[in-house]
């Protein structure tokens, strides 16, 4: 793996490939859900994992009971605006790439987070990488990336413009 440095990515890593014959990202889903509790019930003896500071107390409590939620990209990124804008942006989607641009910087606040250089879908990253990955603290499976991030992954029939993908967030 090389993707350079972050304070999000380890380069030295392990990583566990599985694949799942005739499946798909749906079925996929359910072999990492199930794979996750049966590690964390047999490691912890609990699917309820408490998050504690300094001091022991509670700050957060991260539940692994399955069924996890499954949200599609685009559907986080049109709540997470409109809650934002107050409503003033309805649909995210609809917006020019140069409004989306100013949205991004003057109403939500990324201006430090989107280069000058940016393209579109970059833009969109930043909104959900900032303002929506954060907030994914219960374990969520978030569906249907844009294409520009998963360049090899089969489209959907349903929108051109994503990919049958999952990336599961905790």
């Amino acid at each position: 793996r090389n993707e350079g440095l972050s304070r999000r990515h380890n380069p030295e890593f392990t990583m566990l490939e599985a694949y799942d014959a005739f499946g798909d990202y749906e079925s996929m889903m359910n072999i990492v859900q199930g794979m996750i509790c049966q590690v964390a019930q047999r490691v912890l003896g609990t699917l309820v994992i408490q998050h504690k500071d300094e001091k022991g107390e509670v700050i957060k409590t991260i539940d692994l009971t399955p069924n996890w939620k499954r949200a599609r990209y685009k559907d986080l990124v049109l709540e997470k605006v409109r809650e934002k804008t107050d409503g003033k942006v309805a649909d995210w989607f609809t917006l020019s790439p140069a409004e989306r641009r100013r949205v991004a910087i003057e109403d939500l606040k990324l201006e430090g987070d989107i280069a000058a250089g940016y393209e579109d879908f970059e833009v969109t990253g930043a909104v959900f990488e900032k303002l929506i990955e954060p907030t994914l603290i219960q374990p969520t499976f978030v569906t249907h990336l844009p294409k520009e991030l998963v360049p090899l992954a089969k489209l959907s029939p349903e929108d051109p413009t994503c990919v049958e993908v999952f990336e599961c967030c905790i």
